[in-house]
């Protein structure tokens, strides 16, 4: 992302974009709604992400909604964007920001440094299915002993 295109992105969400943690506390998200098609797609260029077609619906209070867009980020893509453009926004955004990174550092999910399971003494870096998942010969022999003892 080129200087200009990453100005072009903090301008852009911080007057239409939206910062928070997930569910659970497990996934940094940044999503923009916009009836502009043309905007979402050139942020979308530059960010990658999902697009998806919001589609108009009708509220409980009589109105029908506007067809429209959302840019959605999650995760690394959108920790790393809010990390680049945390020093150009305004103190409103800024605090969301600040307050999403360190939700994010927090999560309970957030991959660790553990040793492994069976005694031989390696460092595993992983989140708590992530050790497991990995059918290394460590964590089958962590399994075997296990099912012994």
């Amino acid at each position: 992302m080129t200087e200009l295109e990453l100005r072009w992105m903090a301008g852009w969400l911080e007057g239409e974009g939206t910062f928070y943690i997930g569910k659970g506390g497990t996934a940094a998200i940044i999503q923009v709604f916009s009836i502009d098609l043309d905007v979402l797609e050139k942020a979308h260029q530059i960010v990658g992400g999902a697009l998806h077609y919001i589609k108009p619906r009708r509220h409980p209070q009589g109105y029908v909604s506007q067809e429209g867009w959302r840019l959605h980020l999650e995760s690394e893509a959108a920790v790393s964007l809010m990390r680049q453009v945390l020093p150009l926004m305004g103190q409103r955004r800024t605090t969301q920001i600040k307050a999403v990174l360190r939700a994010w550092e927090n999560r309970p999910n957030r991959p660790v440094e553990k040793l492994c399971a069976c005694g031989c003494g390696r460092s595993v870096f992983g989140g708590p299915r992530l050790i497991y998942a990995r059918k290394g010969a460590c964590a089958q022999r962590a399994l075997r002993q296990r099912r012994i003892a």
